[in-house]
């Protein structure tokens, strides 16, 4: 079998698709199937700028992988989960979400801790909720918000642009770049992005049934579960990426448990939601956490 794997240029990117390509030839092997996996570049205007300029330009970067894919130019891509919509595109589907990797936040400095960072220090991120929860931890520090591509928020914090920059710890990692990181945050001091931590392959809704087996059987159930969950809080509050939303959901045994979190932009006001079920009733759970969250005054928080 011979598949066609769209991805970007960015060292991102290609460490993620990689990823996904070893899982590939992981289960081709124990499923005793011949398979190829031939890596077409997919070119998206974001990969040539150092700086986007505003978060919903990252759209603009898997928008083209989605043009890609429904042009036929490939038959899957890679995506971070939490970069995908919530609202799913009619003539594509996620046919695999793999087991999950560290969904932490860590905290990137020149040595300094946290907690050990001047009043006035700025503290840059691609993201509301992680500045929000940074200053709700901090307050006396300046958010910045910084988009691009991760070493070039690299350079600039090793030039001095700021103090501290908060990433995703997997991304680091898949860059190469852990050592980085002074701080990993426990997830109930930074909850992370819904889906972070988590890669999925998207192909068309109409695509053989033998790539479809092949791509199910990278899937890990417990992840889609803690996925659906997650996805699930963002679609009842009717926000997407970017929003001061932390979500995290993890599983014991038959259990799930998720732990929801709005914020307002300055980080000042904060609104938890802890609450279980069985993995089967994902979506239930994750649909009763946003619509808790709201009936607190969630909305009114999302707009401060």
């Amino acid at each position: 079998m011979k598949v066609r794997l769209g991805t970007r240029a960015s060292g991102l990117a290609r460490a993620r698709s990689g990823l996904v390509t070893d899982r590939l030839w992981e289960v081709s092997s124990e499923l005793g199937v011949d398979l190829e996996v031939v890596v077409v570049p997919v070119t998206a205007e974001g990969d040539s700028r150092h700086e986007r300029s505003t978060a919903a330009d990252a759209g603009v970067l898997m928008a083209a992988l989605r043009i890609a894919l429904l042009s036929g130019e490939c038959d899957i891509v890679v995506h971070a989960l939490e970069d995908v919509p919530v609202v799913g595109h009619p003539d594509l589907s996620i046919e695999a979400i793999l087991r999950r990797r560290d969904p932490r936040d860590v905290l990137c400095t020149d040595g300094p801790l946290l907690a050990d960072l001047p009043v006035g220090a700025r503290i840059a991120a691609d993201s509301a909720v992680r500045s929000a929860q940074v200053l709700a931890l901090r307050p006396g520090l300046v958010a910045v918000e910084v988009f691009g591509i991760i070493d070039f928020q690299l350079e600039r914090l090793s030039g001095g642009e700021f103090e501290g920059l908060v990433l995703g710890k997997s991304d680091l990692d898949d860059i190469g770049r852990p050592h980085c990181a002074v701080q990993a945050f426990e997830l109930d001091e930074v909850v992370p992005a819904a889906g972070q931590g988590t890669l999925v392959v998207e192909t068309r809704s109409n695509a053989p049934e033998d790539l479809r087996n092949l791509l199910r059987a990278i899937d890990d159930p417990n992840t889609r579960a803690e996925a659906i969950a997650e996805r699930s809080v963002l679609e009842v509050l009717d926000v997407e990426m970017g929003a001061p939303v932390g979500v995290h959901a993890s599983i014991t045994g038959d259990s799930l448990q998720l732990h929801a979190r709005i914020l307002n932009r300055g980080g000042t006001l904060v609104l938890n939601d802890h609450s279980k079920a069985t993995t089967k009733d994902a979506r239930i759970l994750g649909r009763s956490a946003g619509l808790t969250l709201l009936g607190r005054g969630g909305a009114r928080l999302l707009k401060s």
